[in-house]
């Protein structure tokens, strides 16, 4: 009976439990606010490099794009000084 009572004994209380319980708590509470946080700083860090990407690209679109168009006003002015010449050439063989 002696050893059933010491082993009773030596079981923690409720309230040591409940103690333990709220420390662990705490801890996953603490924890939750740091991973939180964390997350919340890497979202706005791969924001900020999405924006940043996202213009660099748009600003190169548009240089890329300015580009084609000079290149597409050469061809035309290119076009009309053939079409010139073949007209000069056609009336020169007659």
């Amino acid at each position: 009976f002696r050893e059933f009572k010491e082993a009773i004994s030596k079981l923690p209380t409720i309230d040591l439990l409940n103690t333990r319980f709220d420390k662990l708590e705490n801890s996953v509470d603490k924890l939750e606010y740091s991973v939180g946080a964390k997350l919340d700083k890497l979202e706005y860090s791969v924001g900020a490099k999405l924006d940043k990407l996202e213009y660099s690209i748009g600003a190169k679109l548009d240089k890329l794009e300015n580009s084609v168009d000079k290149l597409e006003n050469k061809l035309d002015s290119f076009k009309r000084e053939v079409r010139t010449y073949v007209i000069i050439l056609a009336a020169l063989m007659f």
